[in-house]
């Protein structure tokens, strides 16, 4: 009924759910196709101020990796 009322609130309401499906598909397809290194490198992209804030135990879990890979792959981009 406030959807009908409020025309402003079902646009926002709408936006919000087209942002939600597209990002909830684009990281299904990313853990499934991506290696590690992608996975990383998607994380850092789409979350840059997340890397200070939260522990690697989380972002590893998040990724679907384990603690040691993510951080041989932090080593790996420290070295280049």
């Amino acid at each position: 009924m406030l959807l009908a009322e409020v025309p402003q609130l079902k646009k926002f309401a709408e936006g919000l759910i087209a942002r939600n499906i597209h990002y909830s598909r684009k990281r299904i397809l990313i853990s499934l196709s991506a290696t590690p290194e992608e996975k990383y490198e998607d994380f850092i992209q789409t979350f840059p101020d997340y890397l200070a804030r939260l522990p690697l135990r989380m972002i590893a879990a998040y990724l679907g990796i384990s603690i040691k890979t993510l951080t041989r792959i932090r080593h790996a981009q420290l070295l280049r």
